[in-house]
């Protein structure tokens, strides 16, 4: 009953659009092999890669949670986010150079740009799914 009462009123509660876990982690490991690939081209150290394949990885959610929804952000309380983001810095210091050999760097800026916008357009279309 009071579901339907906040279906009615336009209130949407935290499990009436989940994006699904894999989904959630694939995006994850993307936007943080973005954020090292640039940190590399920068001439960051591994430890700058890290933190900006960190902020890209994490940083919407951590806005959304830490400062709008006032919460603990889920990449501190789930440790497969901060695992995801460590492979993605040591996978791109390691195989960034070969792979830029290999297929050159603006095919990877391009594969991983793609990514990103299915991403995006998925969660987007989701959201207009449920809200029609």
């Amino acid at each position: 009953m009071t579901r339907a009462i906040e279906r009615q009123s336009g209130a949407m509660t935290e499990s009436d659009f989940q994006v699904p876990v894999l989904f959630d982690y694939g995006a994850t490991l993307t936007w943080a092999v973005s954020g090292a690939i640039v940190a590399i081209q920068r001439r960051f150290d591994i430890i700058g890669v890290f933190v900006v394949a960190m902020l890209s990885a994490t940083g919407g959610g951590l806005l959304r949670d830490a400062v709008f929804l006032d919460r603990t952000p889920v990449f501190l309380t789930n440790p497969a986010y901060l695992s995801l983001i460590v492979g993605a810095t040591v996978g791109t210091a390691f195989f960034g150079r070969p792979l830029h050999r290999l297929i050159g760097s603006e095919t990877i800026k391009k594969i991983v740009d793609l990514i990103e916008f299915d991403y995006s357009s998925a969660v987007i279309q989701g959201f207009d799914h449920f809200c029609s």
